[in-house]
């Protein structure tokens, strides 16, 4: 009797440890790339999930184009559907290494981290965030600290893994209770948090470059040469208002001059 229960722990133990193998998520050693990843999934899924990763290739397959499906999930739960298989979808654990899991995973994400939307974040991050986030987003560059508690690291893999998008805005939105991370939803529109967020996510990543998308606003000064505002007829107003200005202040003194 006591050699069946043993039996029975034993098979337990080994069911327990193939559920572990299927619910886990190895995290990479580095940062994924972006460029890599766009190589496996044009080779590896794009048949499926078209080109342009909207689903276009077969129905039913997911859409990594859509802001709420895309914004409820993490890269953790991506890699176990690459990795197991999900409904329709056939594992790559044997066909695809782990950093090229991860890689692809990098690569899908920028369907909904647009470089367009990013660019704008950029602007937003690196204004309002960058202060106590880093510009590298890492935190290294903090300049305060509050309870022991560093700034928020984007660049941290295992950490990002299990995040989701959403769980971002949320804080940028509302702040975090208890930590020196104010809320912005009173100085930031919703596309301009959501921007913020897409940019901030790309941090994950090695190779995803974000240019500055837009006209930055300019400082106040003396205008450029290049902006030619003096040939405008508001410039030309301006200076003519000036010389009168000028005129009639040089007049008076010379009469108080005379006059003495």
């Amino acid at each position: 009797m006591s050699g069946v229960s043993e039996h029975r722990i034993l098979l337990s133990a080994l069911i327990i440890l193939m559920l572990i193998g299927l619910v886990s998520a190895e995290y990479p050693s580095e940062r994924p790339s972006v460029v890599s990843g766009q190589v496996v999934f044009t080779s590896a899924c794009a048949t499926c999930h078209g080109e342009k990763g909207n689903g276009s290739g077969y129905t039913g397959a997911y859409d990594f184009t859509d802001n709420q499906k895309m914004t409820g999930r993490n890269s953790s739960s991506f890699f176990l559907s690459i990795t197991n298989g999900r409904q329709a979808m056939p594992p790559f654990v044997n066909r695809l290494s782990q950093s090229q899991r991860w890689d692809v995973i990098a690569y899908l994400w920028m369907f909904w981290a647009d470089r367009d939307s990013a660019g704008k974040g950029r602007i937003i991050y690196e204004t309002n965030c960058a202060t106590c986030h880093g510009m590298k987003g890492d935190g290294a560059e903090i300049s305060r600290e509050f309870n022991g508690e560093r700034a928020f690291d984007f660049t941290n893999l295992s950490t990002m893994a299990n995040k989701h998008p959403s769980e971002l805005f949320y804080g940028v939105t509302n702040g975090i209770s208890g930590k020196a991370m104010p809320p912005w939803k009173d100085k930031l529109s919703e596309s301009e948090r959501w921007n913020v967020v897409k940019y901030a996510w790309t941090f994950q990543f090695k190779d995803y470059t974000i240019e500055i998308t837009g006209t930055p606003i300019p400082s106040p000064g003396i205008p450029s040469q290049s902006n030619s505002w003096y040939s405008t007829p508001g410039g030309a107003a301006i200076i003519f208002i000036s010389l009168a200005i000028a005129a009639g202040i040089l007049y008076l003194f010379r009469k108080g001059m005379i006059e003495r």
